[in-house]
């Protein structure tokens, strides 16, 4: 049996590829979810946002409740999925809020693990030449 010539799969969630196809998933959010999410992220409610593998991105995000929720995104075959410890489950606010930590992160050029509060409020500046 001949091997099926089948597209590249989009494997890193860093690649260009993979974080326009997250925008597009984050935009598929319901404006509400949209508004709240975008207002849990600029409030600096992502205290992590870390790439575990190639393709899946775990987030921990503080909530209405006393304890943080956690967050994973999945890139499988190019698409976007979320799970959340919260009540909704998916595509949720915190989802949301996660995944434009990730974008953030991603295009601040910063290592996995960098606390997002410092990628939306300092500008990444080029290094000093050694």
């Amino acid at each position: 049996m001949k091997p099926r010539n089948r597209p590249p799969i989009v494997r890193s969630g860093r690649t260009p590829e993979a974080l326009d196809a997250l925008r597009a998933r984050l935009a598929s959010y319901d404006s509400g979810t949209r508004k709240r999410g975008l207002d849990y992220f600029k409030g600096g409610t992502v205290k992590s946002v870390t790439s575990v593998a190639d393709h899946l991105v775990q987030a921990t995000v503080n909530g209405s409740q006393p304890r943080p929720y956690t967050v994973t995104l999945f890139l499988t075959r190019g698409d976007w999925t979320s799970r959340c410890s919260c009540p909704v489950g998916a595509d949720c606010k915190h989802a949301y809020a996660a995944g434009l930590a990730w974008i953030s992160s991603v295009e601040a050029g910063a290592r996995d693990g960098r606390d997002p509060a410092e990628i939306v409020s300092k500008p990444v500046l080029p290094s000093a030449p050694s």
